[in-house]
């Protein structure tokens, strides 16, 4: 019976330490498959990026404080945020008068100057004073609204977070600004990934109805753990048949001087030869005589 037991002990024992070690790998994949969906914030950054992307697109001045900021940019920028936000060319009426254009309330400008640039800026009270025309958008309060003419929305840029850092009530992002025309055509329907053109501090701070834009800074790529490096950016922004061209040139200058050492050495040994042969005509001469 003893032996019986003892046959039994080692495969039992041998499909103990299997399930053990299933249910280790099992319990390490789960772990690692929790700290993903814990360290991925790749859905954070979406979010911040479509909040951004009505102020990035037009790329205003950077500010260290919003009070400090040039507010036709910011206006500009509430207006056009939420022209994109309206899924129909029906959600906003049209003005009336000489001025043809697409009429924006009030009303709405202020909300949504408020959401994105909060409440430090009484805006309300200075649109009367402030000069859009350089935006070419005009503010008529007979009409209660922003007319903006009917025309193409062209974006400047798009936003990349690529750090997002938080201190105290503050959100600090940092932002790659992507521009238009960045996609880069491979082969066919094929693109490269595009590489931001400059980089920006963006803070956020906590206000009465969520996160606004404080302040706008610039800063180099080196500043930015995760961006992309500044020698890659230059690399990718330089057609290949350009980069080529250079390599040629390069390998065609080396060439050329060495050919022209080549050149003068040739050039050397003609010299001695000549001198040379004159010595001898010499030579021959004296004999001669």
């Amino acid at each position: 019976m003893a032996k019986k037991k003892s046959k039994l002990a080692f495969p039992l024992g041998m499909l103990i330490i299997i399930f053990s070690i299933v249910g280790i790998v099992a319990t390490v994949k789960a772990g690692v498959t929790l700290f993903k969906d814990l360290t991925d914030n790749s859905a954070q950054k979406e979010e911040y990026e479509e909040f951004l992307r009505p102020v990035v697109m037009y790329d205003p001045d950077p500010f260290d404080d919003v009070r400090s900021a040039d507010i036709t940019q910011l206006v500009n920028a509430a207006i056009w945020s939420l022209i994109t936000q309206s899924n129909s060319s029906e959600a906003f009426s049209y003005s009336t008068g000489d001025n043809v254009g697409i009429l924006i309330p009030v009303e709405q400008v202020t909300s949504e100057f408020e959401r994105l640039f909060g409440k430090e800026i009484d805006i309300a009270s200075q649109y009367d004073s402030i000069d859009m025309s350089s935006h070419d958008i005009t503010y008529d309060s007979a009409q209660g609204g922003f007319i903006i003419p009917i025309t193409s929305l062209e974006v400047a840029y798009t936003p990349e977070v690529y750090e997002i850092e938080k201190k105290a009530n503050s959100i600090i992002l940092s932002v790659g600004y992507i521009g238009s025309k960045a996609w880069a055509e491979i082969n066919g329907d094929e693109y490269a990934s595009p590489q931001p053109d400059k980089f920006m501090k963006i803070t956020l701070r906590q206000g009465d109805k969520g996160y606004y834009i404080a302040s706008l800074q610039s800063v180099n790529a080196q500043e930015i753990a995760n961006a992309p490096t500044v020698a890659a950016t230059v690399v990718s922004a330089i057609p290949s048949n350009i980069a080529d061209e250079n390599v040629i040139a390069e390998i065609t200058e080396g060439e050329t001087s060495v050919e022209d050492e080549a050149g003068e050495d040739s050039t050397a040994e003609e010299g001695e030869t000549d001198e040379n042969s004159e010595e001898e005509t010499t030579e021959e001469t004296t004999t001669a005589a």
